[in-house]
């Protein structure tokens, strides 16, 4: 995503990238460097759901963590969602695992694909792409969820778009157009998920190496405005203990509105609506049907720091903020 809350930055600072994160509007990465990406065509198997990376060097104030590979996603129910319009692996249901609470969790996975997201370097120079660190979260806090009792939709499983692009994409990257399109697919799977919690997983971004920390947003404008902030309060919290329980302290920057947040918009529409499509209100010629159901977005780490991409990266750093994301779930449902 991009940075939020205090130490915004000032005019004038270089960027190694160039960032049209339309608030509300999606995001379309511009890199200065060239940066490979592909756009699967495959309908991955439940089986077939990647690995996790080996964990990178760590910083040396962090305690030595045990590798852990991602969890595979299996008993899907049904692979996908009946319903055209999305991409292979896209809008993927899966049913509990331990008993049945009857209730459903949406998990968004930021970016994939053509869209890479943010994308910074761990101190060692390995590169860290925003959707490769935000799926291996998603499928890690959709297994303890099933665990839980819950049933998990995910917008994707694997690294391609949500919503399925006819004519594939511009030099492989998206347009404003097709931006809008993935955004209002990961919306509408939501809906027809019938989700009673929705959490968007992105990571954070800024030109400085140095600025890092949690932080996770809402949106204030909803019917349900109060269970946002909750959710997103909850969310936090939680994500924040995890890491730390691991043996990671990141600066705690707190709960922060989606209304106004982001940079350049991609578009006039995108920078008069004001908020993130996956959170926001309807907006006529724009956003048709919002989200339904309290939601919150979560930005753990930045990836623009080195010492935090190298923990966005690790499958240990991953796990944590996977089991920070599922607490934070049942203490919110708990308190409904």
């Amino acid at each position: 995503m991009r940075i939020r809350g205090r130490r915004a930055g000032g005019a004038g600072s270089p960027r190694r990238r160039w960032r049209l994160a339309g608030v509300g509007a999606g995001a379309v990465t511009m890199l200065l460097a060239p940066l490979a990406v592909r756009l699967a065509t495959g309908h991955l198997a439940p089986t077939d759901l990647p690995a996790g990376h080996p964990p990178p060097a760590r910083p040396a104030t962090s305690p030595p963590q045990p590798r852990m590979e991602t969890p595979q996603v299996a008993a899907v129910e049904p692979a996908p969602l009946d319903s055209p319009g999305f991409a292979p692996g896209a809008c993927m249901a899966l049913g509990p695992l331990r008993g049945n609470r009857h209730r459903t969790v949406f998990l968004d996975a930021g970016h994939g694909g053509p869209d890479p997201g943010a994308v910074g370097s761990t101190a060692a120079g390995g590169p860290v792409a925003e959707k490769d660190a935000t799926l291996p979260v998603a499928l890690r806090a959709a297994r303890l969820l099933r665990e839980a009792g819950y049933r998990v939709v995910l917008s994707r499983t694997q690294d391609g778009p949500v919503a399925h692009l006819p004519g594939g994409t511009d030099a492989g990257v998206l347009t404003v157009e097709q931006s809008h399109a993935d955004h209002i697919a990961r919306v509408r799977c939501a809906n027809l998920a019938h989700a009673a919690v929705l959490i968007s997983i992105h990571f954070n971004a800024f030109d400085d190496p140095g600025e890092g920390g949690a932080t996770t947003v809402y949106d204030p404008s909803r019917p349900f405005a109060a269970d946002n902030q909750r959710l997103a309060v909850d969310l936090q919290r939680g994500i924040v203990a995890a890491l730390a329980g691991h043996g990671w302290r990141v600066e705690d920057r707190g709960v922060d509105s989606d209304e106004g947040t982001g940079g350049p918009a991609l578009s006039e529409q995108g920078a008069s609506y004001g908020h993130l499509i996956i959170l926001g209100p309807p907006a006529a010629g724009y956003l048709a049907e919002p989200t339904g159901m309290p939601g919150a977005l979560v930005e753990p780490l930045f990836v623009t720091n080195p010492g935090e991409a190298a923990i966005a990266e690790a499958p240990a750093g991953q796990q944590a903020i996977a089991e920070g994301i599922a607490r934070a779930v049942q203490e919110f449902d708990g308190g409904r």
